[in-house]
């Protein structure tokens, strides 16, 4: 696989490759509480977290923090400790992900399962503000995030229902259909969810199939701020589970990786601002990758980055709307300039662009320009749009220290 060093904004510092462990050392609490917000009796779950030591009731390492927290809602008769190696892994990566530990029976119901989940996520964070708790000034207050898995997967429409704070969620081969309390209510409302939202699925999943059961949730959500859906080619039902060798003509590492891979970059890019990540969902550092990939976003996400052995190469990419016009584009001074597209912080008078033309029926288009040594040392302020008919949308700006 070719190697690529991605760069964050304002920095020429590589980043760490997602597929591998991040950063911190994980440890982990399992909790049981009296639900006081909700009145949803007793609550069980498994809290994974940056800690200090990796291993049960170690404690946070406040010194990376303070981190996002992640909800996590497990398939049907799936304990929270089948996802322990996925939800490990996210949290390497600099989050408190609140794994809900009911709803593990075989009268299981995935609005019941949201309404524990958001219950566990609001506990965690009254824990948060409470000097004697072990989880005190560990999350940053923002945004949430959340997914799941299957049944899991499918309760994450009704805490997007449910729950403002939630604003990026992961649906990994959700189901959808009549069962487990039924996912229509969740679904027929799904195109109010304007957040942002990654559905991931197993072209050979036999309990969710990809056209049927995952795609219509992909479909359904019109209203989000970014939508992305992978199929996994080859994949099976188990690829986030300990068991991802049940199912699937892929290898069981390749679609245990591809799952480590997605749910980490897509938190990474909605809720650390880490918007290069996109390159490993929808970008050139998953070209090599054995999936289909597709983007239909209001707002368009853009992302950068370097093949190790061609520094002198930039890679840029934008993600859109289908068949809408894409623009992407570079000045070397910044701009402050408001417009029906939203405010364009490159300067236009001076502006270089890159890519032109409509998206393609996936939304996705990547482009790569040539560096010049005499821009070492130059920042380049970067920008991209989305626009059809005279309306659209502006990407968030970035910039790129040129080696």
């Amino acid at each position: 696989m070719i190697t690529f060093t991605l760069f964050l904004v304002l920095s020429a510092s590589p980043q760490l490759d997602v597929d591998t462990l991040g950063p911190y050392k994980v440890g982990t609490q399992a909790v049981s509480f009296q639900d006081a917000n909700f009145g949803r009796g007793t609550i069980t779950g498994i809290i994974y977290y940056p800690a200090t030591a990796t291993g049960p009731n170690q404690p946070v390492d406040v010194s990376g923090g303070p981190y996002p927290l992640v909800g996590w809602s497990h398939g049907y008769t799936e304990p929270v400790t089948d996802y322990a190696p996925l939800l490990s892994h996210l949290a390497s990566w600099g989050f408190v992900v609140a794994g809900i530990g009911t709803e593990t029976g075989i009268f299981a119901d995935m609005e019941e399962e949201a309404n524990d989940l958001r219950a566990l996520m609001h506990w965690a964070e009254d824990e948060s503000f409470d000097t004697n708790a072990w989880l005190f000034q560990s999350l940053d207050h923002l945004n949430w995030g959340a997914g799941g898995h299957s049944m899991g997967g499918a309760s994450m429409g009704y805490l997007a229902r449910d729950e403002a704070r939630v604003s990026d969620i992961a649906m990994l081969e959700p189901y959808h259909g009549s069962y487990l309390g039924s996912s229509y209510p969740a679904f027929n409302q799904f195109h109010n969810y304007d957040g942002r939202l990654l559905v991931v699925a197993g072209s050979e999943d036999t309990t969710c199939p990809a056209d049927s059961s995952v795609k219509p949730w992909f479909n359904k959500a019109t209203g989000t701020e970014n939508a992305f859906f992978v199929n996994i080619q080859g994949g099976g039902h188990f690829g986030a589970t300990i068991w991802p060798n049940w199912e699937g003509s892929l290898s069981a590492s390749e679609q245990q990786r591809m799952h480590f891979r997605l749910l980490a970059s897509f938190m990474l890019v909605g809720l650390k601002d880490e918007d290069n990540r996109m390159a490993a969902i929808t970008g050139f550092q998953a070209d090599n990758d054995p999936a289909v990939k597709e983007s239909r976003s209001n707002v368009p996400s853009i992302w950068l980055g370097q093949d190790v052995a061609l520094p002198n190469e930039l890679f840029m990419g934008i993600a859109g709307q289908p068949n809408n016009h894409a623009r992407m584009g570079y000045s070397f001074t910044s701009g402050n300039r408001m417009t029906r597209f939203g405010l364009v912080e490159i300067d236009i008078a001076t502006a270089n662009i890159f890519i032109r033309g409509r998206f393609s029926s996936t939304g996705i288009r990547e482009s790569t320009i040539v560096l010049p040594a005499s821009w070492s040392g130059t920042t380049l302020y970067i920008q991209g749009a989305s626009v059809f008919a005279g309306a659209g949308s502006v990407s968030r700006a970035t910039t790129f220290l040129v080696p």
